[in-house]
């Protein structure tokens, strides 16, 4: 397997784990903003590759608009479609094979968005529009955060390394340089 695909699957695998966090934490908010404090969340193992597309999609989308100065508030709604568009396609695919059942109850189904009082297919919400548009205000950080861990990977560094001073002062290289230049030594 090539460097550059090691590496992204690094970032698939981070970002879905990233993913799935998020995912229990926010539950555990809704659980506890109704007054139950077990602050109990919940995700899906379906909800790693999902989530882990995050990883492979962000930067071919991302690169033209930053490219063409398009401001990050503009590039955050993009994400957020775009991450609306993955929940749909990936949501009525779950329903076609069964693995999400609507009206059975949340114990049955990956997410049901059919309680909500704006939803598409109980597979999309204009509810969640704020929570996807801040998460998309925050990808191009956490990116370049996961991409440096999945260099470190995939050249099999330790983190120490990630952290070390490479003379005059200057940054470990990260990411793509670390990679053109063969990994720090």
């Amino acid at each position: 397997m090539s460097v550059a695909y090691k590496r992204a699957f690094f970032r698939w695998l981070l970002f879905g784990m990233l993913g799935m966090l998020f995912e229990v934490c926010l539950m555990a908010w809704h659980v506890g903003k109704g007054g139950n404090l077990s602050l109990r969340g919940a995700s899906s193992p379906w909800m790693l590759p999902i989530y882990g597309l995050i990883g492979v999609l962000l930067e071919p989308v991302s690169a033209p608009m930053i490219r063409r100065r398009v401001p990050l508030i503009c590039r955050a709604a993009v994400y957020m479609l775009l991450i609306f568009a993955v929940e749909y396609v990936c949501g009525m695919m779950f329903l076609s094979i069964g693995i999400n059942k609507r009206g059975v109850g949340s114990m049955h189904t990956v997410w049901d968005y059919g309680w909500t009082r704006y939803n598409l297919h109980g597979q999309i919400a204009i509810e969640m529009a704020p929570t996807w548009y801040l998460l998309g205000l925050t990808l191009e950080f956490l990116y370049k955060r996961v991409d440096t861990c999945a260099t470190a990977l995939t050249l099999k560094l330790r983190a120490d390394t990630l952290l070390t001073d490479y003379g005059g002062g200057a940054p470990p290289p990260r990411g793509a340089d670390a990679l053109a230049q063969g990994g720090p030594r």
